[in-house]
């Protein structure tokens, strides 16, 4: 193990493990699967906090063709990711960054997010943050924005990121037809 631990969006993750996409994800899909594959390479630990995982398996329905999806992605999941719970103390962390988010104290303009994604973006950081998770990966620039306005301001040590570029990326993967 590499010692890093790296916590992952749901979008991030539902492109790298989900075969579901639309073709304008394309790109986005082709870069979170290899990110993906880099931390397993690095041997880093691949965190999912549950709030996460709850949205990624809302997309399936009960059908018996979802059904079977949603096992081989559960399956890949447990292979590959550890999942955070939120607990007393994620939940408290979680609370904490939503105040700091919802009354200013961060810097953060509430009006720029929907109180309902803050508090689920504050969740997945609190979920992170007590699972000693250095860097969450994302694709929302607004949950970004949130959580840059959090660790500027002291409150919260997970760095939020998109998604790195890939440098050996060929030009043909991400052109879309």
């Amino acid at each position: 193990m590499s010692g890093r631990k790296v916590a992952l969006d749901t979008c991030v993750l539902g492109w790298a493990l989900r075969d579901k996409y639309t073709e304008s994800d394309k790109a986005k899909k082709i870069r979170a699967e290899r990110f993906f594959a880099r931390l397993k390479e690095e041997k880093a630990t691949i965190v999912v906090p549950s709030v996460v995982l709850f949205e990624l398996l809302c997309v399936y329905s009960d059908s018996e063709e979802d059904t079977e999806a949603k096992i081989q992605f559960l399956d890949k999941l447990s292979k590959h990711c550890q999942i955070a719970d939120l607990d007393i103390i994620a939940a408290s962390h979680a609370a904490s960054y939503f105040n700091a988010t919802n009354n200013g104290d961060c810097g953060y303009d509430k009006s720029e997010r929907e109180k309902s994604k803050r508090k689920a973006d504050t969740m997945i950081l609190g979920q992170a943050a007590c699972n000693e998770v250095s860097d969450l990966i994302t694709n929302d620039a607004g949950f970004i924005s949130l959580a840059k306005a959090l660790h500027e301001s002291n409150k919260c040590h997970v760095s939020v990121e998109d998604i790195p570029e890939d440098p050996q990326m060929e030009i043909e993967e991400v052109i879309i037809e």
